[in-house]
């Protein structure tokens, strides 16, 4: 329980930024998975990261739904390009930037939309390999 400060006509419950923080997990991917894939023991397995970042209490239903999308797309062009979640650095962000700004299904995406879609991304980034891999946005 959180310790309690009295005010003239409040009782307001003090927290830590660690009562909000999630433990930091490793995402593994399993032996059966690692035997047919051929990917390394301890490999960070992006699908399994991005449903736990979805599934963090810290973010609402709205937000949730509005991540969920960009996210498992993200995740689904980590593997087409053969990448790792712990290999993502700059450049690969560069590269889905390029790839996001290309023509898909006969358009190219808003420049807002690459915005929105790369804020969802980095919010992953930090939540699955820690805040100091992830660049800032500039």
């Amino acid at each position: 329980m959180p310790a309690v400060t009295k005010t003239l006509r409040y009782h307001v419950p003090i927290r830590k930024r660690a009562d909000f923080v999630a433990a930091r997990v490793r995402y593994v991917v399993p032996a059966e998975r690692r035997r047919e894939s051929g990917v390394e023991i301890g490999a960070v397995d992006a699908r399994a990261a991005a449903d736990r970042f979805l599934a963090s209490p810290a973010l609402s239903d709205a937000t949730r739904r509005a991540y969920g999308g960009d996210v498992r797309e993200f995740c689904a062009w980590l593997e087409e390009q053969d990448t790792g979640l712990e290999e993502v650095d700059v450049r690969v962000l560069a590269d889905y930037v390029a790839w996001l700004g290309g023509a898909r299904h006969g358009r190219k995406l808003a420049p807002a939309t690459i915005s929105r879609k790369l804020a969802a991304v980095r919010a992953f980034l930090r939540h699955a390999l820690g805040p100091d891999r992830v660049p800032d946005a500039r």
